[in-house]
């Protein structure tokens, strides 16, 4: 992290992996969500705005910097019917997400994306899931962004 002072000087102020790696009860840690910043309205200079519990989302008003490893969907546990557990979710965020490493697929209620490294989605709240249906981690950076108060 990089950040000016109280003087405007610029300066690093962090230069280390994140210390703030999630993972999900049930889940392999193989996937893990790795916390890099959240925005705050009374975040002093040089606070760690990372330094707390998993959220899904923002505060209000809010942003969220997350990098997300997926572990191949045979790695997860299964459900009732014997298919990949996936962890669906619903939001009301704007996320901007890049698909750093592998193939990912994008899942909603009427279909599906299927992401490449380097592609890029922006994905504007609602009902969804990811899935990796590859051999190998894959990696996504991505930003939600959460409505204002």
């Amino acid at each position: 992290m990089v950040g000016a002072d109280a003087d405007g000087v610029t300066s690093v102020w962090s230069d280390a992996p994140s210390p703030h790696v999630h993972t999900l009860p049930g889940y392999p840690t193989s996937l893990d969500l790795v916390d890099l910043w959240y925005t705050d309205d009374a975040a002093p200079p040089k606070t760690d705005t990372a330094d707390r519990e998993l959220a899904v989302a923002p505060d209000p008003g809010g942003a969220l910097f997350r990098v997300v490893h997926f572990p191949p969907d045979t790695d997860l546990p299964t459900g009732d019917d014997g298919e990949p557990a996936l962890f669906w979710h619903a939001t009301d965020t704007v996320d901007f997400n890049v698909v750093l490493v592998g193939t990912l697929v994008l899942l909603f209620d009427h279909g599906q994306v299927v992401l490449e490294a380097g592609d890029a989605l922006v994905v504007r709240g609602g009902r969804h899931a990811w899935s990796n249906r590859t051999r190998e981690v894959v990696t996504l950076a991505t930003v939600a962004v959460a409505p204002g108060r």
